[in-house]
């Protein structure tokens, strides 16, 4: 069963990744919000409202059937019933935005020459490069950048004990995110985040109508029928592998995991890249999941948007989907696009 999965934002939200609201955090004053949240919150989030929806079954072999026996792994791909997750991309009511590749900068024209250059017609290094959306469906020919999509919210605090005393180095700054509304009709969310999903068998979210996602996020959750918009992006990526698409490039629409950056820079002629974001997870137990949490390493992803321009195709697509724990859960995934 495949499934789209809508999530609305109650109100302003706080994607933290590895910086969550903790005291330590606090004393380092500032901090701010991701614009999308982790693969991997939305796995937890899918793993707990599934189980909710139907009861919190009290065997945990009920369980691990239904939602697996823990969140990710870097060895699993098992997760019961549920079976992928896309990338989480931006709804415009019934337009998907991903990512247009950071080659695609609006009036700056950026392509790979004959000698392997990188030319920038129109390229402000002081401003950098910006995150550009397409629709999905060319339904839309025009760019949107994030600040098109989001809003900064940023709020000031400090942190008192029990006595309402201020603690030492207690004050903070912390920078929330929301999309932009539409203030002269009813200031409804203007946009809203979305997802695919694939399951094993039908499921239903009628009891529950609101997740959590991040720190005091609150999201009302959606499920509709899928329109394949991944499984079109495939389809079209095996026909072009299978020519063979010599004058093609690689755009990443997620975060990608690659464990070995050496090899996938001697595969290409060229890598456009950001700063690498930086990705752990938690290892927890299923026996003591509520009283012992420990993260990972931290490993450091490419970023969506990141523009490939291969020597081989196949040589570097492979590398991309070899990762096969990351993919299922919605990181490497790519579209193969004309340069």
């Amino acid at each position: 069963m495949k499934y789209l999965v809508t999530l609305k934002p109650r109100s302003k939200f706080f994607f933290g990744g590895d910086r969550t609201f903790t005291a330590q955090e606090r004393q380092n004053y500032y901090a701010h919000s991701t614009h999308f949240p982790q693969q991997t919150a939305l796995l937890g989030m899918l793993r707990y409202a599934i189980l909710n929806e139907r009861g919190f079954l009290e065997e945990e072999e009920e369980k691990e059937k239904l939602v697996g026996a823990t969140g990710f792994d870097l060895e699993a791909v098992s997760h019961g019933i549920i079976k992928t997750i896309s990338p989480v991309f931006l709804l415009e009511k019934q337009a998907v935005w991903l990512s247009a590749g950071l080659d695609r900068q609006g009036d700056i024209v950026l392509k790979l020459s004959e000698s392997k250059t990188l030319r920038l017609d129109g390229y402000d290094a002081k401003k950098g490069l910006s995150q550009y959306f397409i629709s999905s469906d060319n339904s839309s020919e025009s760019l949107k950048k994030l600040d098109d999509f989001f809003k900064d919210n940023p709020q000031v605090g400090n942190a008192k004990d029990r006595k309402g005393q201020t603690q030492p180095d207690a004050f903070f700054k912390h920078n929330y995110k929301s999309f932009k509304r539409q203030e002269k009709i009813n200031y409804e969310s203007l946009f809203a985040f979305g997802f695919e999903l694939e399951t094993t068998e039908e499921i239903e979210f009628s009891k529950i109508k609101t997740v959590f996602l991040g720190a005091e996020s609150s999201f009302t959750i959606e499920l509709t029928p899928s329109n394949g918009i991944f499984e079109t992006i495939e389809s079209t990526n095996q026909l072009l592998k299978a020519k063979e698409a010599s004058n093609h490039k690689i755009v990443l629409l997620s975060d990608c995991f690659i464990p070995d950056l050496g090899v996938l820079k001697s595969y290409s002629s060229f890598i456009l890249t950001d700063k690498p974001v930086p990705f752990k997870f938690n290892i927890n137990k299923q026996s003591d999941y509520y009283t012992s949490i420990n993260r990972s390493n931290q490993y450091h992803l490419l970023s969506r948007g990141t523009v490939i321009y291969p020597k081989d195709i196949t040589e570097v697509t492979e590398l991309i989907e070899a990762s096969i724990a990351f993919r299922t859960i919605g990181y490497n995934h790519y579209q193969i696009q004309a340069r």
